[in-house]
């Protein structure tokens, strides 16, 4: 085996305003850990731009038989670097590993020093025609990331070794192929395969630079069965002998005819975005254990497949996921900008990505450009690189499933192994609207590759590869006292998305008056949920849709739609996200969600599934129901259930067959008058004094209201106000918690705000029920208490339903307080 010395750790630091002209003259004066992003430790960074040096002195007793070679996992983005006042020579890239033969300069005792630029604007090297992703640009999606961001090592090898390796495996074929490259000719190669037992499964010897194997006992690798071998290629030649070990798996992952298929059956893949981004240390991976974590806690909520986003990952990010047993769908980082340049770096990058990567077994997909970033398909040139792009890295990498453009609203595919999209219609007022755009994308794919590539579509699967929704963060971060120096990011000046001075708004806000920022939270967080099951129900029922990507795994500098917090804590509950993703057999609908007492109640069980005498079990407050059920997956069994013996309010029926559950909820009220009177759209203000309590509503936006000192407009809820970007966060009135148990608007709700415009005012008694936005900057009002005999509304507030009828009679018993 070759030997290695680890040269991570504290090294000495500095930063330059212009670049040296000798780099022996610094003297640093500052330490940075390595490996770790500079921008971690010394933010200022990312204002200006620098250059950045690392110093280390490092002893090292060298083998005179072998070449010592100094190795870099990845640098951002050039380097110079220098080895006891020899330039060993330069790198560009951000992301990928090099490495340089230092045997001739190397002593016992060593000074090793690394000079590095890393653009933010377009001086020396245009940053925006460079592979970046997220990093800081057109928009400023996060924050920039330089230096030293991976491992640093010493390596010795043999006088005849490997230098590039490139293995792949098959399950259903049973075999393994490994081709390399020596940096000189060699006499003989061994590749030994052995299983977790270090038990020797097969072996071949050869003279040929490529070598299969048959390994007719192999098992596969999956989510479900994470097998993972261990694969050792020997190398011999006069007086050299070179070891190295790759961990390997077997596996087949296609997209044909419609479909997913691991290992010859069909796959269903439920996945998270990952930004790979972490709070304190950016794009270093804080430990193993922390990401192991992370990763063993998707699974347990019964995630199979993580959609990594616009980088490289650090190969420990693959290490895990092999072990742990996730799919990774790798999305190349993007430029802003288009250039021959800037695209044939990309193309080399991915290249080399996957080449470096190519043992993984969870290496299953690869996009090459996301949402269109920095390419205009309209362009012929650039489409036509695109297309080419694709077919090269099929041909190369036929065992790799190949996205064109992952992509959303504006853009399409052209060439493509799937025909995935990103919807973001992610408010419960606006399940319409996510309903048709997801019937739409089922019955008419095609309409999803552009022009004259529609015929593409044919025989791709579909994946709803973005969609998901906005929560809280938890309160320790808002209470910090050393926050990061991101909490004052902001996201193309749209003041939601600004973290710094979250709680000071909130503690401000009438919102404080009802809630602890604890409750807000937790109501956020069921919101979430509540849409996250609405948005899955709806993609389950259509069949021809094989999986999709929840945005996202955790929150991420200022975006807050994680499954798990900053910490990578759960913020959703994961028995609710287990029973939502685990449920494959059925949805449960209600034909109607809000009902008079005494009303059917209408439940419908879509089968997923062919299931043959199930029994299904309805539980109903302390109420059980059960019947046998058999059916064919398409099948509907309809449900009758009775509402007579209920008491009105909210009901929550949960719906279970074979070992899945669905829980659902409907609104039941009583057939009573409303003491209370409506007035429908006055003209600015009241025009006759009322003897009565009254709700005004106003169901228009651009309506404006006074009453003595109350003064308000309507607001319509569209553009950044829908919801479909960044969710809003609906609450309601303790006061009001038998209409809206716990303070939130479910599914049963949402006739009362589809369509509705919101209420911006000032000088109100109290709000009873309103919706914020991102980190709480952007307030508005349902229900405004005026004074005690007038209320201002924007909700749908018709007497004649349920729903209505028994708010209207809860608001017509309140008092202002």
């Amino acid at each position: 085996m070759r030997r290695r010395k680890d040269l991570g750790g504290n090294w000495l630091f500095e930063i330059l305003e212009n670049e040296p002209d000798d780099v022996s003259e610094i003297v640093p004066t500052k330490t940075i850990e390595i490996p770790g992003c500079v921008e971690s430790k010394y933010p200022e960074v990312t204002s200006s731009q620098r250059y950045m040096y690392f110093e280390r002195e490092f002893e090292y007793e060298g083998n005179s038989d072998c070449s010592t070679i100094l190795m870099f996992g990845a640098i951002d983005y050039l380097c110079r670097v220098f080895l006891n006042g020899s330039e060993l020579g330069s790198h560009r890239g951000g992301y990928l590993p090099f490495e340089f033969d230092i045997s001739r300069v190397l002593s016992s005792r060593n000074k090793l020093q690394v000079l590095v630029f890393d653009p933010i604007d377009d001086r020396k090297i245009d940053f925006r025609r460079i592979p970046h992703g997220k990093q800081n640009g057109d928009p400023n999606w996060y924050t920039n990331i330089s230096g030293i961001w991976q491992g640093v090592w010493i390596e010795e090898r043999p006088p005849v070794h490997v230098s590039g390796l490139r293995v792949d495996t098959s399950y259903l074929k049973r075999s393994l192929e490994v081709a390399f490259t020596t940096n000189e000719e060699f006499d003989r190669a061994c590749i030994e395969v052995f299983d977790k037992s270090n038990r020797l499964l097969a072996s071949e010897i050869s003279g040929d630079k490529s070598i299969s194997l048959s390994l007719p006992s192999c098992l596969p690798w999956s989510p479900e069965t994470p097998n993972l071998y261990r694969l050792v290629i020997t190398v011999e030649a006069v007086k050299s002998r070179d070891v190295i070990e790759r961990r390997v798996g077997f596996r087949d992952f296609v997209a044909e005819n419609g479909k997913l298929f691991l290992n010859g059956r069909d796959f269903y893949m439920k996945a998270v975005l990952d930004q790979d981004f972490y709070p304190e240390t950016l794009y270093t991976i804080p430990s193993e254990h922390f990401l192991r974590e992370s990763f063993v806690k998707l699974k347990g909520i019964g995630i199979n497949t993580i959609r990594h986003h616009v980088k490289v990952p650090d190969p420990k990010y693959m290490d895990i996921a092999d072990e742990v047993g996730l799919i990774v769908w790798q999305d190349a980082p993007h430029f802003d900008l288009f250039s021959d340049e800037g695209s044939e770096e990309l193309l080399e990058l991915i290249d080399g990505a996957v080449r470096r990567d190519s043992h993984h077994p969870s290496l299953c997909l690869y996009s090459i450009i996301n949402e269109s970033w920095g390419i205009d398909q309209t362009d012929p040139h650039q489409a036509k690189w695109l297309i080419e792009a694709y077919e090269r890295f099929k041909d190369r990498f036929p065992g790799i499933v190949w996205i064109d453009n992952s992509a959303c609203m504006g853009n399409y595919h052209m060439k493509s192994d799937l025909n995935d999209y990103h919807f973001y219609v992610s408010s419960i007022d606006r399940q319409d609207q996510w309903n048709s755009s997801i019937e739409l994308y089922s019955e008419n794919p095609e309409s999803f590759y552009i022009g004259e590539f529609k015929d593409n579509a044919e025989g791709r699967p579909l994946v709803v590869s973005e969609f998901g929704n906005w929560s809280l963060p938890p309160e320790i971060w808002l209470r910090k006292k050393e926050k990061p120096y991101w909490f004052n990011h902001i996201f193309n000046d749209v003041p939601m998305t600004k973290p710094e001075g979250a709680l000071k708004r909130f503690n401000n806000s009438e919102i404080s008056k009802e809630y602890s920022y604890r409750e807000l939270f937790e109501i956020s967080v069921e919101n979430q949920e509540e849409n996250l099951n609405i948005e899955i129900d709806k993609m389950r029922l259509h069949e021809n849709i094989r999986g999709f990507v929840i945005t996202e795994l955790s929150d991420v500098f200022w975006e807050c739609n994680g499954l798990l917090d900053f910490d990578r804590n759960f913020k959703v509950n994961p028995e609710r996200m287990r029973a939502i993703l685990d449920n494959d057999l059925f949805v449960a609908l209600l034909d109607e969600e809000e009902l008079w007492i005494g009303e059917e109640a209408i439940l419908r069980i879509f089968l997923l599934r062919d299931i043959k005498r199930e029994t299904l079990r309805i539980k109903i407050g302390e109420e059980i129901q059960e019947k046998p059920v058999s059916g064919e997956k398409g099948d509907t069994v309809r449900v009758s259930l009775e509402t007579d013996r209920f008491s009105e309010g909210l009901l929550k029926i949960e719906v279970s067959l074979d070992k899945c559950i669905a829980t659902l909820h409907a609104v039941l009220s009583r057939k009573e008058i409303a003491e209370i009177t409506i007035i429908s759209n006055p003209h600015f203000r009241l025009q006759k004094p009322i003897d009565r309590k009254s709700v005004v509503v106003l169901d228009k936006p651009g309506a404006s209201f006074e009453h003595k000192g109350y003064k308000a407009s309507t607001v319509a809820k569209d553009d950044l106000l829908s919801g479909d970007w960044i969710t809003g966060i609906f609450w309601n009135s303790k006061q009001l918690f038998d209409v809206f148990p716990g303070g939130l608007f479910r599914r049963c709700h949402r006739s009362l705000i589809e369509d509705r415009p919101m209420i911006s005012s000032l000088g109100y008694s109290r709000r009873l029920s309103g919706v914020v936005y991102g980190w709480l900057t952007d307030f508005y009002g349902y229900i405004d208490m005026v004074d005690d005999s007038i209320y201002l509304s924007t909700l749908h507030l018709d007497p004649k339903r349920p729903l209505a009828n028994l708010l209207l009679r809860r608001l017509s018993d309140l008092h202002s307080i």
